[in-house]
């Protein structure tokens, strides 16, 4: 069992023939050498959050970050 907290670590560990591990639509489709398994299994849903500083709460760079993140996770298959 290996214990990595970073996506692209995970990621490059598969890569590398460590074994399987659960990536993001969008990590798996950057190689052709990754095979997807186990796509029927549903896995149970994450709470996220979005945190940002109280006084950026009207800035319309974190405003254009979150509908960024938001639409794209609509689409992503996690």
């Amino acid at each position: 069992i290996i214990k990595l907290n970073s996506l692209y670590a995970i990621y490059e560990a598969v890569r590398n023939h460590a074994g399987l591990a659960m990536l993001p639509d969008y990590l798996a489709s950057l190689d052709n050498n990754i095979e997807v398994c186990m796509e029927k299994i549903q896995r149970p849903p994450v709470d996220m959050y979005f945190v940002y500083a109280e006084e950026r709460k009207h800035s319309n760079r974190i405003n254009i970050l979150q509908t960024f993140l938001t639409d794209n996770f609509k689409t992503s298959k996690f």
